[in-house]
């Protein structure tokens, strides 16, 4: 295999010679390294579904602070639900 990458690494017998070492450890050290648990993981690209979120809870928080809280119409005990109150017999109290 490393016969095929040149007079570089092997002499003519095969063997490594002296320099192909400094080679192959610089190599091994890189390609073979371990990550370094202290390291700052690379940024990733945030997911589409993040984004639209964060920008979802952004404008709830600005609608929120556009409405004034004076609008809310206190309920009356009798005009609960839906359709109405109901007829008085059928009323539960």
């Amino acid at each position: 295999m490393l016969g095929s990458c040149g007079a570089n690494l092997v002499d003519p017998r095969g063997k490594l010679i002296a320099r192909s070492y400094d080679i192959l450890g610089l190599y091994s050290t890189f390609v073979f390294q371990k990550p370094d648990p202290d390291a700052i993981p690379p940024a990733v690209t945030p997911d589409p579904d993040e984004v639209q979120e964060r920008l979802w809870r952004q404008q709830a928080a600005a609608d929120d602070l556009r409405r004034p809280q004076g609008e809310v119409m206190p309920i009356d005990p009798d005009q609960k639900g839906i359709l109405g109150p109901g007829p008085a017999d059928m009323r539960l109290n």
